[in-house]
């Protein structure tokens, strides 16, 4: 949950900002090395998005087969102090201001749809998180 759903969540974040704004900043460097650049790391968003979906895809999976150790998960690694310290601790430098509203509208749309989905205890993990359609949208 840590490294994969907050960690990995927080860095196609930071990548994203860098195709969409930051690699256009930077001065003296041509448009078809900054086109390079873009196509690199768009690369690596896409990557970082697949870590964090399947991170988020295993603690629905645990939260439906261990009550106990989705508590634990819920209680320490969701907790919302736990969230705004990994927001500030992984969103830096420029772009820090967009990177953490996006990070917070994702914490704020994913967490209380698994506690959702814990108390219910009918988690369909593709479902709940809508895989089929973000496969498709990278694909």
């Amino acid at each position: 949950a840590e490294e994969g759903c907050i960690g990995e969540t927080l860095s196609a974040i930071v990548a994203a900002y860098e195709v969409d704004a930051g690699i256009d900043e930077y001065d003296g460097i041509n448009d078809d090395v900054k086109a390079l650049l873009k196509d690199k790391v768009e690369t690596i968003v896409l990557e970082e998005s697949r870590h964090a979906m399947l991170a988020w895809r295993t603690v629905a999976w645990v939260c439906s087969t261990e009550k106990k150790a989705c508590d634990e998960v819920f209680e320490t690694k969701f907790a919302p102090q736990h969230l705004e310290s990994a927001l500030q601790s992984h969103l830096t430098g420029e772009g820090k201001e967009k990177s953490r509203s996006e990070g917070e509208k994702i914490f704020k749309a994913l967490v209380p749809h698994m506690m959702n989905e814990k108390i219910d205890g009918t988690i369909d993990c593709a479902h709940s998180l809508d895989v089929e359609r973000f496969d498709s949208d990278v694909a």
